[in-house]
């Protein structure tokens, strides 16, 4: 396995987000992604060059698959952001950017190994996003670490459709529940997909039932047919209708394209 480091490559800097890219010993480029908060910085790291998710409405869905990224080019990556992230505020890193965790599982638990092993300045905790593939590698993960499940509809006709590559939908509920660390569903808001008030009401009985909270995302299409949903404060107040606990993001990372663009600039 090689350890060889990946190269700052140059960034782009909103003033709230920082996209940093990196090239790889092997000429290739990732990126990562600073987050800037009063109370919290978050780095959200790529986990593989290019995709093995074929998720349709996201642009890294296309990507063909290169490689997964090495516990030590993840580790160097989060130590060099770190850079720009002065002082005693907390850090949350991130697992979620190109490609799919899960699927990297061995090496994305290593990283976090590694880093946990380390002395930083800043005191760093660790979370990981999955569309619901591979599945029983979370058994192995250590249960402080926060899983935030993408799941873009309840639905398993909308699911099959929309992620091909996950699990069914029995098999996502249960990892869903039976998780014993943090977790959350994310849900990005998409026209004509899940804006509805059935898709609302299921996700918010589902949320109910497995004890988690939801984050309805604000959907940034790059490369994709489908488009943002007109209607997100209404899916937000059907969602609470049954009780769920429930938020909207509709600006977080939109400088950089996230939920669903990967790290794609404006």
């Amino acid at each position: 396995m090689t350890n060889k480091f990946p190269i700052r490559h140059g960034y782009v800097d909103s003033g709230i987000t920082r996209l940093i890219s990196y090239e790889t010993h092997d000429g290739h480029m990732t990126r990562a992604a600073i987050v800037k908060r009063p109370e919290k910085t978050i780095i959200c790291v790529s986990t593989q060059i290019g995709c093995t998710g074929t998720c349709r409405f996201c642009s890294a869905g296309s990507m063909e698959i290169v490689r997964n990224l090495t516990r030590h080019e993840m580790t160097h990556i989060v130590y060099d952001t770190l850079f720009y992230n002065p002082g005693n505020v907390p850090v949350l890193v991130s697992f979620m950017g190109t490609g799919e965790p899960l699927v990297n599982a061995e090496e994305v638990r290593q990283s976090i190994h590694l880093m946990r092993g380390a002395r930083t300045p800043q005191r760093l905790r660790f979370a990981l996003s999955t569309s619901g593939v591979s599945l029983h590698e979370l058994e192995r993960f250590p249960q402080d670490v926060k899983v935030q499940f993408s799941l873009i509809s309840p639905d398993s006709s909308v699911l099959e459709a929309m992620t091909p590559q996950a699990d069914n939908i029995g098999s996502i509920l249960y990892a869903l529940c039976e998780y014993p660390g943090p977790k959350e569903i994310n849900t990005p808001l998409i026209e004509r997909v899940n804006n509805d008030h059935r898709t609302m009401h299921a996700l918010g009985v589902i949320a109910l039932s497995c004890g988690v909270d939801v984050k309805l995302n604000r959907f940034h299409p790059v490369n994709t047919q489908y488009t943002a949903a007109g209607n997100e404060q209404q899916c937000l107040a059907w969602l609470r209708e049954t009780g769920a606990e429930a938020e909207l993001y509709a600006t977080d990372g939109e400088d950089i394209m996230a939920a669903c663009g990967q790290f794609e600039l404006r």
